[in-house]
């Protein structure tokens, strides 16, 4: 009996279920933008570092353009960010795959990642 493992493949990969996972964090084109980039590096189309900068640059992007909106209609409410949708996709996208996979252990190189990518200011 042999004890080898052969590697985790895409073939073996379960389907993506973004939309279900995060319905409640964000609207559906917010939880794809952020999944393709996910996805992207899961299936190495993106290095786990430039999809951590494009993460990056995406949310700071965004809660600046939120921080605007709010502003210009005076309204008196916080500013939306999506940190904690990016945390459920990226959850999300692991469990697609097989434990200790290629694809699994380039999601954690890229949450490693968000400690080296240039920082973004956010408002407060």
């Amino acid at each position: 009996m042999s004890t080898h493992k052969t590697p985790a493949t895409m073939d073996q990969k379960l389907p993506y279920t973004f939309q279900e996972d995060a319905y409640w964090a964000a609207e559906p084109e917010e939880i794809t933008l952020f999944a393709n980039i996910i996805v992207a590096c899961a299936e190495n189309h993106l290095s786990p570092l430039a999809a951590a900068q494009r993460i990056t640059d995406t949310l700071a992007t965004e809660s600046w353009s939120n921080k605007a909106v709010i502003d210009a209609n005076d309204e008196d409410r916080p500013y939306c960010t999506n940190f904690g949708l990016v945390a459920v996709l990226t959850g999300s996208c692991m469990s697609s795959f097989p434990p200790h996979s290629v694809m699994q252990r380039r999601l954690f190189e890229m949450i490693k990642c968000f400690l080296r990518v240039e920082r973004r200011e956010v408002p407060n």
